[in-house]
């Protein structure tokens, strides 16, 4: 936490020693993040963890490689890090798909996925 400040040394093969210029880093940046896994899916369920994102409704959207939304689903969030699962239908076949996640605030993230 707090500001950190680094440089680094190096020694050159003659035995120089050199320093970089110092730089000042913020700490305690919270990093908001979604992870979808397995990828590829070999089963018919997808974990999709939301890591510090805003707390509301998220759309999940499955998308084929014709464009088609061929699976919806809804997920609330309500905490710093949530896992949901999404099952995928049994009549979805093995292919590249796109799973589109849509927050609160309308901000759309687009994850590309395998299904086996």
């Amino acid at each position: 936490s707090g500001v950190n400040f680094y440089r680094i040394k190096s020694i050159n093969t003659n035995g120089r020693i050199q320093y970089t210029a110092v730089v000042k880093v913020a700490g305690n940046v919270i990093k908001e993040m979604i992870s979808v896994y397995p990828n590829p899916v070999t089963g018919r369920e997808i974990s999709i963890a939301f890591e510090n994102k805003k707390a509301g409704a998220y759309s999940l959207s499955l998308i084929n490689a014709a464009g088609q939304t061929i699976q919806h689903s809804a997920v609330n969030i309500s905490s710093s890090y949530e896992v949901n699962k999404f099952k995928l239908a049994e009549n979805i076949p093995a292919g590249s798909y796109k799973i589109v996640i849509v927050s609160p605030d309308g901000k759309r993230e687009v994850y590309s996925l395998i299904v086996k």
